[in-house]
């Protein structure tokens, strides 16, 4: 079995390695009789000493030389294909670490091969050893580019472009009395001011992440969005009881302050939940239900909502609304009315009231209040998305 190598990213350990097949038509491909390696096999000493010298001992250099320096005669294939996962182990670690390119092909030069009647092969060997080298860091190098791509660096959580497949695979495997069930997570903060401080923000991002993953069970599945926003993924739920539970757990986990940089921040979690059963909803459908969720969460200040029919009907006559304001309000269609305030005692008009009227196509006007509601939500959403 190869060696399991671990990038920096650490969001999950990915295999870079070769089986035994792999190494025997590796060497057949470099005219190395296996027999000759298992036996043959050795290593310069005096040069390797030079190499290893200047290193520390807790270094993954000083252990590759260690490592070569240690090689002991191998007696078949699976043997010799652990000691070179073991190799290819150690030199991506020192690579990562910064190691040159160089210097650990140095260390492998310092292999050695005799071939049949004493002769020197290494030469053949070396070819062999670089070949796995470059593949193995071609290969290291395709999955970090792809944790980059599918992997928050700060958390280490999956992010979103991994959601919506691993939420149609969910889908699949459910059977009938089973909710495939999305939680969209959004944790406001009540001192703003850390907002301001992006290293704490990232802090935070970690500390949610650490204690989001603690309160969920192994099957459940967790991904970072953006900051402070979070998608949880439950792929086979019994009922809407555990859901309900579930979401108990968590306000309770945030109950009392968390403490990032000496700095106290207490964090009110709000949560859209949608669900689907028997296969009812697409993934994207589901995602969709979860914002819609969340987002009236967020508007009504309720710390859980679960999304229905009768939410996507409100959200859509209130979207409808804000968009008669707002065309009202770009078209300066908006229009100012003066209502006069009367003394009942004098029957005297004593000063007026202003107020602002939206007209809409059927000749009816939104009522002051409305208007301003929509224009006061429509600007603190702007400043929302601006300030992150």
């Amino acid at each position: 079995m190869a060696e399991l190598f671990s990038p920096t990213t650490h969001a999950g350990e990915v295999e870079i390695g070769y089986s035994p097949e792999e190494i025997l038509e590796k060497l057949r491909l470099h005219r190395i009789n296996p027999k000759v390696i298992y036996s043959k096999l050795g290593a310069d000493a005096v040069k390797l000493a030079a190499l290893q010298a200047p290193l520390q001992q807790d270094s993954f250099l000083y252990q590759l030389c260690e490592a070569v320096k240690n090689w002991k005669p191998q007696h078949d294939a699976i043997s010799l294909t652990t000691g070179i996962n073991q190799l290819i182990y150690l030199w991506l670690s020192a690579f990562e670490g910064g190691a040159q390119t160089d210097t650990l092909l140095n260390i492998l030069k310092c292999f050695q091969l005799q071939g049949l009647l004493n002769l020197p092969k290494s030469s053949q060997l070396h070819l062999l050893l670089h070949s796995i080298f470059i593949e193995s860091l071609n290969k290291y190098h395709a999955l970090t580019l792809d944790h980059l791509l599918h992997y928050d660096e700060n958390s280490q959580l999956p992010n979103e472009k991994q959601l919506l497949p691993n939420l149609t695979l969910a889908l699949s495997q459910a059977n009938n009395t089973q909710l495939t069930t999305l939680f969209s997570l959004h944790f406001k903060i009540k001192d703003h001011q850390f907002l301001l401080r992006k290293p704490a923000s990232q802090d935070l991002n970690k500390k949610l992440a650490e204690m989001l993953s603690k309160n969920i069970d192994n099957h459940s599945q967790l991904y970072f969005t953006g900051d402070f926003q979070f998608e949880l993924l439950i792929p086979g739920a019994a009922n809407t009881m555990q859901l309900d539970l579930l979401v108990a757990k968590i306000f309770r986990a945030f109950e009392a302050a968390v403490l990032i940089n000496n700095q106290s921040v207490l964090l009110k979690p709000f949560i859209g939940c949608s669900f689907s059963e028997a296969n009812q909803l697409t993934a994207h459908e589901i995602f969709h239900n979860a914002k819609l969720a969340l987002e009236h969460a967020l508007n009504q200040q309720k710390h859980y909502i679960v999304y229905s029919e009768e939410l996507e009907q409100a959200f859509n006559a209130q979207a409808a609304l804000e968009s008669k304001v707002l065309a009202a309000f770009d078209s300066s269609n908006l229009t100012l009315n003066l209502q006069p305030i009367l003394d009942l005692k004098t029957n005297t008009c004593v000063g007026a009231e202003l107020l602002l009227y939206c007209p809409d196509k059927f000749g009816q006007k939104i009522p002051p209040h409305t208007v301003l509601e929509i224009l006061n939500h429509v600007e603190k959403k702007a400043h929302y998305l601006h300030t992150g």
